[in-house]
């Protein structure tokens, strides 16, 4: 290879080298979706921030380690209004995330109870699954770190009920029908219930025996 070839070679490959880095950093043109590493080409700043000043930092050590993370849920998992896009970087405006499209049953069951649109004080703003579970680090509900954790409880609890104790760690947020039973809460429930239920039969049964017993006196 001559000199003039091989400079042009070197000239090329870091006139490429420049491109790329140009191309990924202002995202002129399209980038592969394959995986997360294309959302922290960007997100893993701690210095970035939306358009609003909102922090948008997303700390992939965090993210790997969350719940989502260890299952392969990635980044289009839950931001599902960036599939197919292919101008980066994306509108400064995304969708909420909607956790109920993979937790449906837990949805519905905070839409229904004290922390959703069924309490007349939180009806203009229910709490949202991200205010007690966290962002994109969540964890499982067993795991010591998680916020949710029996002992994190009442910390967390404590940053809307102020004074929050030990009886925050105790019982069910999300009581659904079908472990209802597994809970002294939900035991307590059926058998409630069914003593409703049974005086009821009983009632009807003693006005029905009162009403022969008139006629029969007639």
């Amino acid at each position: 290879m001559s000199q003039r070839s091989a400079w042009r070679l070197g000239a090329g490959l870091v006139l490429a080298g420049m491109m790329t880095v140009a191309f990924v950093r202002a995202g002129s043109g399209p980038l592969p979706q394959a995986d997360d590493k294309t959302c922290f080409v960007c997100h893993d700043d701690p210095e970035l921030k939306s358009s609003a000043g909102t922090p948008i930092y997303v700390q992939p050590a965090a993210f790997a380690a969350s719940v989502h993370g260890r299952t392969g849920r990635g980044c289009l998992g839950c931001h599902i209004d960036l599939k197919g896009v292919e101008d980066f970087p994306h509108a400064a405006d995304l969708e909420a995330v909607a956790c109920a499209r993979c937790h449906a049953d837990f949805a519905r069951m905070t839409a229904g109870g004290v922390h959703g649109t069924a309490s007349p004080r939180l009806s203009d703003k229910p709490v949202q699954c991200k205010d007690c579970h966290g962002y994109h680090d969540v964890l499982p509900s067993s795991d010591p770190g998680s916020p949710v954790h029996v002992s994190n409880r009442p910390a967390t609890c404590g940053r809307c009920h102020e004074g929050a104790g030990a009886n925050f760690a105790r019982g069910r947020v999300h009581e659904l029908a079908s472990t209802e039973l597994r809970t002294p809460p939900g035991v307590v429930r059926v058998l409630y219930k069914a003593l409703i239920a049974a005086m009821g039969v009983f009632f009807l049964a003693y006005v029905a025996a009162d009403l022969m017993r008139a006629r029969r006196d007639r």
